[in-house]
């Protein structure tokens, strides 16, 4: 019994020991499965973030390959927008350069026409003013009045100008000639006409020249004038010869014609003031005694009345 009980106890132990073991090695099982679940779950998860960090190096260098490239074509666009910019500009600049040159050998040619034109200009009217015929004459003076010296060259503009001061000399002493010719036949009308051409022949010379010239045109542009009854024009001539060094004589009547002049005006003590002014200036003189009658004054023993229109003395 006692034996029995012993052995029932030990066996009894045993199968406690051995459910207890079974129980054990299942908890140990469950714990292996977990273990192994959450370890393939990590692992899962471990792939999973590789993968995520596969792709998103993948997706970073796609981006850095896309910038990069976008980059380099931007780059490259923005060269080559550079580059046709400079090549349009020096295409532009080519073309200016080419229409400069194309408008500076236009002006060349025109200059070049111009100088020809005024050459032949010029030799036709040095032709004119040197011919025998003086109707051509006359016309190379007209014609070179119309041409700007400017736009002649040096040496034309020498020759011609040379040329014309010859005529005109000529002309000039032509014009006075007949101006005198007429004033002393009476026919005043046409010694108007040859002493305003003999002005306009010596507005065209130097001031120097024909200074002798110059004053008789004076004197007998006055007393032409003052014939024809155009007293205004008149006095500034007479005025202008009296202040001048013509002879004394000259003068004396130059005073008589101004004084009929300011008479005529209407202003008789400024015309018996030149004529006394003339009595000074020659009292004793071929004018004396017009210039005395006209004052009222006694004739001077002797003497003998001129006619206060009359041409001066030669």
């Amino acid at each position: 019994m006692g034996e029995g009980s012993e052995t029932a106890k030990e066996l009894a132990a045993l199968r406690k020991e051995i459910y207890e073991a079974r129980t054990l090695t299942i908890r140990n099982d469950n714990l292996l499965k977990t273990f192994h679940a959450e370890l393939k779950a990590v692992a899962d998860r471990q792939a999973r973030a590789e993968r995520r960090h596969f792709v998103g190096h993948v997706a970073a260098y796609v981006v850095i390959g896309v910038l990069a490239g976008g980059g380099a074509l931007f780059y490259t666009h923005m060269m080559v927008d550079a580059e046709r910019a400079a090549l349009e500009d020096r295409i532009a600049e080519a073309e200016q350069a080419q229409e400069a040159a194309r408008l500076s050998q236009e002006q060349a040619d025109q200059r070049i026409e111009t100088m020809e034109a005024q050459a032949r200009r010029a030799l036709n009217i040095h032709r004119l003013l040197t011919s025998a015929d003086e109707a051509d004459r006359a016309g190379g003076l007209v014609a070179l009045e119309k041409v700007d010296p400017a736009e002649l060259d040096p040496f034309a503009r020498t020759v011609l100008l040379s040329a014309e001061g010859e005529e005109r000399r000529e002309s000039a002493q032509k014009a006075f000639d007949e101006a005198q010719a007429h004033y002393r036949k009476g026919r005043m009308r046409e010694a108007a006409a040859a002493l305003d051409q003999l002005r306009h022949h010596l507005e065209a010379l130097p001031a120097g020249w024909g200074a002798d010239l110059r004053t008789m045109g004076d004197y007998y542009s006055g007393a032409t004038y003052a014939r024809l009854g155009r007293g205004p024009e008149a006095r500034p001539f007479l005025e202008r010869f009296i202040a001048s060094e013509a002879p004394k004589a000259n003068r004396a009547q130059a005073h008589v014609i101004l004084g009929d002049v300011l008479l005529g005006a209407g202003a008789e003590e400024e015309a018996k003031k030149v004529w006394r002014e003339g009595l000074k200036v020659d009292p004793a003189g071929r004018a004396t005694a017009t210039l005395r009658r006209k004052l009222g004054l006694p004739a001077a023993a002797g003497a003998a009345e001129e006619d206060g229109d009359a041409a001066p003395a030669d």
